[in-house]
């Protein structure tokens, strides 16, 4: 069963990676290419519906994936790995509270835990990759370097909370930060 589990995460997590690349292409090109314009309405549509339970949505998969592979399959989370559920679980009722009552406010201050969960996440896989752990923060019965999953040849459980932080992240700043285009039609 884990490895079914596993399986479709890491295909999710590869399928994120492209919308994402694809999306921050869109973002970047918008004003350079007509295509990308039309996209960039379809994505700035989508978003208008759904800002806000998507990423709940998001943060609550992650959330319970990390609990499954805990509690369900056995695997020992490392320190950095308390430190990413840290960021990570408290988003799941900010973001409900916030699709309740209907406040982008929710969405707009997750940044405050997802761009922290970002770096950890960065440094976490960088540590799986290099198989060297420089400090002390993880012990030796669970090491940070411990690769439970590794799928595609790329993906681990850092990789997918790093997607998960980054797609709330980028949901944020394109719903509540970022300035409106004046060339927008809505």
């Amino acid at each position: 069963m884990t490895e079914f589990v596993t399986l479709i995460l890491a295909t999710s997590t590869v399928i994120s990676h492209v919308i994402i690349f694809v999306v921050l292409f869109i973002l970047i090109t918008k004003k350079k290419f007509k295509v990308a314009y039309q996209f960039n309405l379809q994505i700035k549509k989508y978003l208008k519906t759904s800002h806000k339970w998507f990423p709940l949505l998001i943060v609550l998969i992650g959330s319970l994936s990390s609990l499954y592979y805990s509690e369900v399959s056995g695997f020992l989370p490392c320190e950095l790995c308390w430190y990413e559920r840290i960021a990570m679980y408290p988003l799941v009722p900010f973001l409900l509270v916030g699709w309740v009552i209907k406040e982008n406010i929710f969405l707009k201050w997750s940044i405050l835990l997802t761009v922290p969960g970002i770096i950890l996440t960065i440094y976490h896989y960088q540590l799986q990759l290099t198989q060297f752990n420089i400090n002390e923060i993880c012990d030796l019965t669970v090491p940070c370097t411990e690769r439970w999953i590794w799928e595609y040849s790329y993906i681990s459980m850092p990789m997918m909370a790093l997607t998960i932080f980054l797609s709330v992240t980028i949901i944020s700043i394109y719903v509540c930060w970022r300035k409106e285009d004046n060339y927008y039609e809505t």
